[in-house]
């Protein structure tokens, strides 16, 4: 059994570097 919150964190890990390289792509491009 996997817990909400494993699932939870591993979609902030996988999240938030996706967002962080939209945010830094953006004003570069």
């Amino acid at each position: 059994l996997v817990p909400r919150i494993d699932l939870a964190e591993r979609n902030v890990v996988t999240g938030v570097p996706a967002v962080m390289a939209r945010l830094s792509i953006a004003p570069f491009s």
